[in-house]
């Protein structure tokens, strides 16, 4: 089998697809979204930024068969993406194998100067099975979570003593405008946090926060937040006048696009909390938001297994069957 191989060309696209038929697993069509010409990057015309991307055709007679791509990543720089798919005919002959030589020695052009590279697969796929056998390690994994309604006891606020019963904890559970600079700062912090160990992004902007998670681009609709009680400096019987830390956030995207269709679907919740809070007062925080959120519409939710307070709650609730995962689970490795 003699292959040729050369850069991506408007089009190829189309013929790769008939090739290639259904994508297999969810990362496998986020991935086939990425192949397009190569770019170097940078800012583009209209002001937008482009990542610096390499793609790669591999053809059998002329025919596209195959193709592979290396693109820095936004959030998180310190590593590449990479991927390459090959016909079902075309596999066990080296050809993705090809493919990642050249798109490593491609990588070694990326202006940003890094060279780890790092990739993504759905469980029980023929990906899963390529990775594992080039004996790339495993970083991460993700799952989508479905909590349905009601499965979790509303949270007990406490009263003032100038409150009616349904105004208790208004305080501590609050709207908050998806702008909001203190909504920013929490989002951003926690998202370090739970990839530092694994994918590290450095200190984010905050406009990069709002153009990835809040901003109405991202497709955020809302914001709602726990808070700690409210204390007053000067003591229990003074007015306190700052409102309390946040100690969950969750926000809203509108139906979750994996869920089955239905007269209710579930909405897609991001949700994460002040990572400086101690484990225990995380997990009963982020058990109380969740209580709230899925109280009376159920709400996908997405794990990694970084996100301890978050898997520790979820986990019981799957194995209760009052809960249940969409999809794979996704595998993130790097070479």
């Amino acid at each position: 089998m003699a292959l040729e191989y050369r850069p991506w060309l408007e089009g190829d696209d189309r013929e790769l697809l008939q090739i290639w038929g259904d994508p297999e697993g969810e990362q496998v069509s986020w991935f086939r979204q990425t192949l397009e010409p190569s770019n170097d990057g940078g800012v583009q015309p209209d002001g937008s930024r482009r990542n610096w991307k390499r793609c790669i055709v591999a053809t059998d007679q002329g025919i596209p068969v195959a193709a592979g791509m290396v693109m820095e990543q936004g959030l998180h720089s310190s590593a590449l993406w990479i991927y390459v798919e090959v016909a079902r005919d075309h596999r066990r002959h080296g050809v993705a194998a090809t493919l990642l030589t050249m798109l490593r020695h491609e990588a070694e052009q990326a202006p940003s100067g890094v060279r780890a590279v790092t990739t993504k697969v759905d469980e029980g796929t023929s990906g899963a099975a390529f990775v594992q056998a080039l004996g790339w390690q495993v970083i991460q994994t993700s799952r989508f979570v479905q909590v349905d309604p009601g499965v979790l006891a509303l949270p007990r606020f406490p009263k003032q003593s100038d409150q009616a019963d349904e105004d208790a904890g208004s305080e501590l559970v609050q709207d908050l405008a998806t702008g909001s600079v203190e909504l920013t700062d929490v989002v951003g912090r926690w998202y370090e946090s739970v990839h530092r160990d694994w994918s590290p992004t450095g200190p984010l902007s905050p406009g990069a926060v709002q153009s990835f998670f809040l901003a109405d681009s991202s497709g955020a609709q809302g914001a709602i937040v726990l808070r700690a009680e409210p204390e007053s400096a000067f003591g229990a019987e003074v007015q306190p006048i700052k409102k309390g830390r946040v100690r969950a956030f969750a926000v809203s995207y509108g139906p979750h696009p994996a869920a089955a269709p239905s007269e209710d679907p579930p909405a897609d919740v991001f949700l994460g909390w002040e990572p400086e809070l101690e484990p225990e007062d995380a997990a009963d925080a982020v058990h109380d938001l969740v209580a709230l959120v899925a109280y009376q519409h159920p709400v996908v939710l997405e794990v990694d297994s970084s996100m301890q307070p978050l898997t520790a709650l979820v986990d019981p609730l799957i194995e209760a069957g009052q809960a249940r995962q969409l999809g794979a689970t996704t595998i993130i490795v790097a070479d």
